[in-house]
């Protein structure tokens, strides 16, 4: 198979929705993008809704160490690996050009000095000879399923061994796979793209407003005092629990099980959600106000974070 989409839902059915939910948006946004879901989950419907189902090697681990073996996984020539906690808002098909000059890559920067994920670069420089890494969100790996490739992923799962020795930062207790693919694709030369704010971001460093609506393709927010458009929402660190990641999942199901219009399942769905949250965060600033004395915020109106 020549390009496709890859994801992991493991362990607890929060996850295994998740994966549903990703599915039903790429099937909405990129109907002829094949998708494959590494899973131990004998769910049904993911047969459904995943051209491939790939049972899970256990014996690898729980977590973030299952993405070192990605391109172990796939059955693509050519794939994106999407996180599981992903709404896919747009066409993502842009993404293959930029993407396709590297044998893996990331949406990123590079990086020569200071410090990254917990390591000091330059201790890092003269331990392993590297000349940059490379700063990223692992939402979103890009990778071809040859031997360069094969060679990265491989020297990722290398690094593990000396992850504590390296002082590299830990996710909740567990190892990251962005430290050691950024460590990687280092030594190996790869370069990140530069999406321009259009493909893949997470909710981390936003502020202000938060718009969005999957089925009228757009996302727009202020991140790190930049507007960023994402084509990829990536809900990570909890926030499928919050208040837009809800709606927007309520907005797909509407549309690819009732096969309700999407200008139609829109609507109802934010005439229904919509007013209660504003209500509850006017009511969450006004006894903060009261409490503490502070100036009432009258907008956002439906921010990100009710603590805005």
């Amino acid at each position: 198979m020549n390009k496709g989409v890859l994801t992991i839902a493991q362990g607890k059915q929060q996850y295994i929705d998740l994966a549903k939910n990703l599915a039903i948006s790429l099937s909405i946004h990129n109907p002829g993008l094949k998708k494959a879901l590494v899973t131990d989950s004998n769910d049904p419907e993911l047969k459904k809704l995943y051209d491939i189902v790939i049972p899970i090697d256990k014996s690898i681990g729980i977590g973030f160490i299952q993405k070192l073996y990605i391109r172990d996984y796939t059955p693509f020539d050519e794939t994106l690996f999407i996180d599981v906690d992903c709404l896919v808002v747009s066409d993502i098909n842009f993404l293959w050009e930029p993407f396709n000059k590297c044998d893996v890559s990331v949406i990123g920067r590079k990086v020569f000095e200071g410090e990254l994920f917990g390591f000091s670069l330059l201790d890092i420089q003269n331990r392993l000879g590297v000349k940059y890494v490379i700063s990223f969100n692992g939402g979103v790996y890009y990778f071809k399923k040859n031997e360069k490739a094969k060679m990265i992923f491989d020297k990722s799962k290398d690094i593990v061994k000396n992850y504590d020795a390296y002082n590299i930062v830990k996710v909740r207790g567990e190892i990251a796979d962005e430290p050691l693919m950024s460590l990687a694709m280092g030594l190996h030369n790869q370069e990140p793209i530069d999406d321009h704010g259009k493909g893949m971001y997470t909710p981390v460093g936003q502020n202000g407003h938060f718009k969005m609506d999957v089925l009228r393709e757009y996302c727009d927010f202020n991140k790190n005092g930049k507007v960023v458009s994402p084509a990829i929402m990536h809900f990570g660190f909890g926030h499928t629990q919050a208040f837009h990641y809800r709606r927007e999942k309520m907005k797909l199901k509407l549309v690819y099980y009732y096969r309700i219009p999407k200008i139609v399942a829109s609507m109802l769905v934010n005439v229904v959600y919509n007013p209660p949250y504003i209500g509850y965060v006017f009511l969450y600033r006004l006894i903060k106000t009261i409490v503490k004395r502070t100036k009432f915020k009258v907008f956002p109106l439906m921010p990100m974070f009710r603590f805005e």
